[in-house]
């Protein structure tokens, strides 16, 4: 893969990230319950990482990374998670739910690129954080978290 498309990808996969940010953010708003909460935070904490990561990845390749809030192509995601969040824990899981099998899907990809060592590391790593939140969500949901707290 060329420098300026790895790049591209990147500043995609940030984008992304940073989409999720927001989304975690709003659900961080609806959840009362601690451990629940310090959970969902966590899985934020991670995309802020992920964001912080990225950024010095792309920058050490010659690019400049990107700082936009949203990719257009998910710009949905705020929006459903903002809806689905009236509707209190499970509505909030549920939108999680959506972004986390947008980006699984999106970082099951980047793994696949033909791309430097120190890049694949990161997003192997980043993957990992991602398997991680949706098992997570789908084990919340699957056991109604909601009703047993």
């Amino acid at each position: 893969m060329e420098t300026n498309e790895m790049i591209d990808k990147l500043n995609s996969l940030i984008r992304l990230d940073n989409d999720a940010l927001s989304s975690y953010n709003k659900v961080i708003e609806v959840i009362e319950e601690a451990t629940l909460k310090a959970e969902i935070t966590r899985f934020r904490d991670d995309h802020k990482r992920h964001v912080s990561v990225l950024s010095e990845l792309v920058k050490s390749y010659g690019g400049e990374a990107s700082t936009e809030q949203k990719d257009i192509r998910r710009l949905f995601l705020g929006g459903a998670t903002a809806l689905q969040s009236l509707f209190g824990v499970e509505g909030a899981l549920k939108a999680l739910h959506t972004g986390e099998k947008i980006t699984n899907k999106n970082y099951s990809e980047s793994v696949q690129w033909d791309v430097p060592e120190d890049v694949k590391t990161v997003l192997k790593e980043n993957y990992a954080d991602e398997q991680r939140h949706i098992r997570f969500v789908e084990s919340a949901l699957r056991d109604k978290v909601w009703e047993k707290r």
